[in-house]
C-alpha cells in the first residue's frame, strides 16, 4: 500500500493481497453491486474473503434449489432427476431450514413450475442452444474488460422464436414477495442483465436481440387462479443497444480501476455507506458487527465472527471460458 496507516487490519489486508494476487481481479455481477452499494461491505466480503459463521440464510439455499430444479428439468425433462438436484443443493448447504420448510420450498416450488411449463411450455418457449452437441445452460463465461476479469454464469442462452439469426439471454429469478411494478423493474435495469448480454455478445460477436427474465415467486401462500401468470410468475423482457453494452463494458472497466486504486488506501478507500446500505434486503447487513467495532479490534473480530470463504470461481481460465458459453 502507498499509503500505509499503521492499521492492524491494513497489514492484515496487505498480506491478503499479497497471497491472492491476480486473483482478486476477478469480478463479478455480485461483487460490482456490492461496491456500488457499500464499498465497505465489498471490502470484507470480496477483499477479505470472509463470510459469518453458521447457517446460510435461507432464501439464498431455497434460491439456488430452485436454479438446481430448473436446470435439471432443462436437460432432462425428468421430474425425478429435477427432485434429486433440489435436494442434494438444500442438503449441500448450510441454511438451517427445518425438515417443514425444506419439504414446503419443494412442494410450492413445484407447484409454480408445474404452472409455469403449463404457461410457456417445458423449455419455456425458449429452449436452450446445442453448440457441438452441449446445451447452453448453466453456462460459465469469464472476459476480459480491461484491467480485470468479469466472470458469471448464465442460465441459458436460446435461439430467439422471432428471429432465425437471433439469441436470448434467460435467466431464472426467484423471490418470496410479491411481485410488484418496482420488483419488475429492479430485474429490468439491472446491471447483471447487461452484464450477461455483454458476455454473449463477446461469444457471439453481436449483441444478443433481449433478454428474457422469468420471475419465480416461490411462497407458502396458495397461488392466485384468476390467472396463470399473473401474480406467481412474470417474464419480463430487457433490451439493450449495441451501444449500451459497449458503454457498460467502459463502466466496467472504470469501475476496476477505480478498485484497483482504493487498494492503495487499505480499508478507508472502502468506505461505509452508512446508514443507507444498512438494513436492505429488510435485515441487517451481515458485516454490521464490524462496522459498528472499534478499528483496533476489527482482526479479531474477523477471526472469531468469521470464516474464509475458500469458495474460487473456477480453477483457472481455461477450464471457464467465454468461448465454451
Amino acid at each position: 500500500m502507498s499509503n500505509e496507516s499503521g492499521l492492524r487490519i491494513d497489514r492484515y489486508y496487505k498480506q491478503l493481497l499479497k497471497k491472492h494476487g491476480d486473483e482478486l481481479n476477478i469480478f463479478d455481477s455480485t461483487s460490482l453491486n456490492d461496491y456500488g452499494m457499500c464499498p465497505r461491505k465489498f471490502f470484507f466480503q470480496h477483499e477479505l474473503k470472509i463470510i459469518p459463521r453458521g447457517p446460510e440464510h435461507a432464501p439464498l439455499t431455497l434460491g439456488k434449489a430452485v436454479h438446481s430444479f430448473i436446470e435439471a428439468y432443462t436437460l432432462s425433462h425428468d421430474l425425478s432427476n429435477a427432485v434429486d438436484a433440489y435436494e442434494r443443493e438444500v442438503e449441500l448447504k448450510k441454511a438451517d431450514l427445518t425438515v417443514e420448510k425444506k419439504a414446503g420450498g419443494l412442494i410450492t416450488m413445484m407447484r409454480y413450475i408445474d404452472e409455469y411449463f403449463d404457461a410457456y411450455g417445458e423449455d419455456g418457449e425458449f429452449p436452450p442452444l446445442v453448440i457441438d452437441g452441449e446445451p447452453m445452460v448453466e453456462k460459465g463465461f469469464a472476459i476480459d474488460v480491461g484491467g480485470g476479469v468479469l466472470w458469471g454464469r448464465i442460465d441459458r442462452i436460446a435461439r430467439d422464436d422471432e428471429d432465425p439469426d437471433g439469441y436470448v439471454v434467460l435467466d431464472h429469478k426467484h423471490t418470496s414477495g410479491k411481485i410488484t411494478n418496482q420488483k419488475k423493474l429492479y430485474y429490468v435495469i439491472s446491471n447483471q442483465m447487461t452484464n450477461y448480454m455483454l458476455a454473449t455478445y463477446e461469444l457471439f460477436g453481436k449483441p444478443p436481440t433481449k433478454a428474457v427474465v422469468d420471475l419465480i415467486r416461490v411462497t407458502d401462500e396458495e397461488p392466485s387462479r384468476e390467472s396463470k401468470t399473473g401474480s406467481q410468475f412474470v417474464r419480463l423482457f430487457v433490451y439493450r443497444s449495441e451501444e449500451e453494452l459497449m458503454l457498460r463494458k467502459r463502466e466496467l472497466r472504470f469501475q476496476i480501476a477505480v478498485i484497483q486504486e482504493a487498494r492503495n488506501y487499505g480499508i478507508c478507500g472502502f468506505p461505509k455507506s452508512a446508514p443507507s446500505s444498512c438494513f436492505v434486503w429488510y435485515r441487517p447487513c451481515e458485516y454490521l458487527p464490524l462496522c459498528m467495532a472499534q478499528v483496533d479490534d476489527l482482526v479479531t473480530l474477523v477471526e472469531n465472527l468469521y470464516e474464509k470463504n475458500t469458495w474460487v470461481p473456477y480453477s483457472s481460465p481455461e477450464d471457464d471460458q467465454t468461448r465454451e458459453g
